[in-house]
């Protein structure tokens, strides 16, 4: 890594950052968005002038042109919506009833405990079909016991393990999945389902999205970092020695259960690094959420299941938002890449065992940050 850009870093303490979660990116009284139009659900030209920001008309006129409508409830599957308040947020790139191709549409569930209500309501995604569900000893020595409604539901149930972390997405890896799918027996209606951290639904992914040209995986994310952001939106890929994620492809999951009871048995530290993906989507695009990480820091980081959910469950919604509008990251999708573009360099530089990925992306952050400022 360049000198010139460590130099940036010298007067920063990181426990600092942490601890003011990120404030200082951003002046919140400049800032200060309303959403008052999502919530009421008035079209864009009844939205009084007062109640707009920048971010709320981009999401408000995102989904006006999908025919959609941004809301806090979610109530019928004929009407796709955003939720806010319950555990079922809803789907990404259409309502399943309407769209012509299924793979693109995500179903997202949120919630304490809501893994088996989500197996449930899925139906024929998981019924007779043969899974396959892809993680780490770590976490199936923690958490295995949560897939037995989905090996209930199966015809036939396969695990497969990978390595935990960047580890598992090497081409040896997804190369053994490959050929364990092939000879385990599967088929274009297969389920390939990734359950663990992000490396694991990064790799599990990618085999999904390569196997017979394409089946179908679902995303069942155990760390917080996956949660708010990893699992969503359809990126899927394994590391060269030329950098990371340098080979994969775009492959929505049918759907991301993101079950907040697992993130109870996260060390603290993990927890903060996910913490950053939150705050990177809270100063973006929504400073009331930066509000709540900052009021329930402790209890995030002491991993209370149900002060996560709504944190997960805002960051999540706004990664739908921006990837429903751009989903092959041609536009606004760029965003979430804050922090990203030094956070790589730091990781690679580091071997990928020096700092975690939300830790690197939090000195990108705060680089991109006085970057900027310097800049202008």
């Amino acid at each position: 890594v360049n000198q010139a850009l460590l130099d940036e870093f010298d007067d920063l303490a990181w426990d600092d950052w942490t601890q003011r979660s990120g404030v200082s990116f951003f002046n919140a009284t400049e800032m200060k968005p309303h959403y008052d139009a999502i919530l009421a659900e008035v079209p864009v030209s009844e939205v009084p002038p007062q109640h707009f920001n920048r971010n709320t008309k981009i999401f408000v006129e995102g989904f006006e042109k999908k025919g959609l409508r941004w809301s806090p409830l979610h109530r019928a599957q004929k009407e796709c919506r955003l939720d806010q308040g319950t555990d079922c947020m809803c789907c990404l790139g259409g309502c399943p009833r309407e769209s012509k191709q299924s793979s693109a549409v995500t179903t997202i569930r949120v919630g304490n405990g809501v893994l088996g209500k989500a197996v449930a309501d899925a139906g024929d995604l998981f019924v007779g079909r043969s899974i396959y569900a892809v993680s780490s000893p770590a976490v199936l020595e923690l958490h295995g016991s949560a897939l037995a409604p989905l090996a209930e539901a199966a015809a036939a149930f396969t695990l497969l393990d990978v390595p935990d972390g960047e580890e598992a997405k090497q081409i040896p890896v997804v190369e053994r999945l490959w050929e364990r799918l092939a000879s385990g027996g599967g088929k274009r209606d297969s389920v390939v389902v990734a359950f663990g951290g992000g490396s694991v639904g990064d790799v599990a992914g990618f085999a999904a999205a390569t196997f017979l040209r394409g089946v179908a995986y679902v995303q069942i994310p155990t760390t917080l970092l996956a949660q708010v952001d990893a699992a969503i939106g359809g990126k899927t890929g394994i590391d060269l020695a030329a950098g990371k994620n340098l080979v994969g492809a775009f492959h929505h999951p049918r759907c991301v259960i993101s079950d907040t009871c697992f993130l109870a048995t996260l060390p603290v530290a993990e927890l903060r690094s996910g913490l950053v993906e939150a705050i990177k989507m809270a100063a973006l695009f929504d400073v009331g959420l930066m509000d709540r990480i900052e009021s329930d820091f402790e209890r995030l980081c002491g991993g209370d299941p149900e002060a996560l959910a709504p944190v997960v469950r805002a960051a999540a919604a706004i990664k739908v938002a921006v990837v429903g509008r751009d989903p092959a990251e041609r536009g606004d999708r760029q965003l979430l890449n804050y922090g990203h573009t030094l956070g790589h360099a730091l990781e690679a530089a580091g071997d990928y065992s020096w700092l975690r990925h939300g830790e690197a992306v939090g000195w990108g952050m705060r680089f991109a940050h006085r970057l900027a400022r310097r800049l202008s």
